[in-house]
């Protein structure tokens, strides 16, 4: 058995770099807007899978750092 969607990204044509822009761009976004911790925690998941098929994808390290930085904010609280 197989996810169906995951088959063909490789002959879509540029639609793994597209994700990972967008990605990017949400989580530049994000970082002025510490608040939003519910679209960090979904998009930083989005992120994380999509870097599995994109090496190129860096919004996965930087929704972690986000993540890491409000954990360590939490802690010495």
């Amino acid at each position: 058995m197989f996810l169906q969607w995951r088959i063909g990204w490789e002959t879509e044509g540029d639609v793994l770099e597209v994700l990972s822009n967008e990605l990017e761009s949400l989580a530049e976004e994000l970082e002025e807007a510490p608040r939003e911790h519910q679209a960090v925690i979904l998009l930083g998941e989005m992120a994380a899978y999509l870097a599995d098929w994109s090496p190129n994808c860096k919004a996965a390290q930087r929704f972690a750092r986000m993540t890491s930085k409000a954990a360590d904010k939490m802690v010495r609280a």
